[in-house]
């Protein structure tokens, strides 16, 4: 069995930027993407969870970039899940390109009882004989965000784009509106090296949100609301002062 599952692969022309870089919210893709990929393969993956009446939720993801790759640059992305507690885990991340290690990140998951519509036990949810890597791709804690008095600077209203099998917007499509929410000059003197996302409850197709942020010594925390109920936070932390 695959405790340690990676992809290869190179940067398309899709997943990049005006400088033909690799975005950032295409890390959080690729790292989505092959946590789905590993979870098929070890039998946790979303029919089998359903199987079981269970649905796997993220609550938060913590990402550290070193560089971003360029356009046509070939990459690897690798993952793995730590020994879970009783009702959080939390899976690695890795992804290396031409020039090493290029971002790594974590990510903290639950999962829902879909009946009873609560969090369940994560006891048995892992196939027997499993081994769990020690190794911690990114040894940061998850930072407490609360951006009081942040001001409102965006709206967003959710698409049928952004809804995913679960039948709430997805969780990168979070990371995409708030990416976007600012502009490239902004982006570009920012420089993020961080992005931390939480997520406090589900959006769906046509919520309207809005965007509120709180400019920080290294960046920024945003909060997205729906109404007046915080349902993703974020931090950006670069190299702006």
């Amino acid at each position: 069995m695959e405790e340690i599952f990676e992809k290869t692969g190179s940067v398309t022309v899709s997943m990049t930027d005006k400088s033909g870089l690799l975005t950032y919210a295409d890390v959080f893709r690729l790292f989505m993407d092959i946590a789905g990929d590993h979870a098929e393969r070890i039998g946790v993956g979303i029919a089998d969870m359903k199987k079981k009446g269970l649905f796997w939720l993220t609550v938060r993801t913590k990402i550290r970039y070193y560089y971003r790759p360029r356009l046509f640059e070939a990459i690897t992305v690798r993952t793995w899940p730590m020994a879970p507690e009783r009702v959080r885990g939390i899976r690695c991340y890795e992804l290396y390109g031409e020039n090493g290690l290029a971002a790594s990140g974590k990510t903290e998951w639950a999962v829902m009882n879909i009946e009873a519509g609560r969090i369940a036990s994560l006891a048995g949810v892992y196939p027997e004989g499993l081994r769990f890597p020690e190794t911690l791709s990114l040894e940061a804690a998850f930072s407490r965000i609360s951006p009081e008095n942040a001001e409102p600077y965006a709206e967003y209203r959710v698409r049928s784009s952004d809804i995913d099998v679960g039948g709430h917007m997805n969780n990168v499509a979070y990371i995409d509106a708030l990416m976007g929410s600012f502009s490239s000059d902004e982006l570009e003197r920012l420089r993020p090296s961080d992005i931390e996302s939480v997520f406090r409850a589900p959006c769906f197709e046509g919520d309207a949100l809005t965007f509120s942020r709180l400019k920080t010594g290294s960046g920024f925390d945003a909060v997205l609301k729906r109404g007046e109920t915080p349902v993703f936070l974020a931090r950006l932390t670069g190299s702006e002062a």
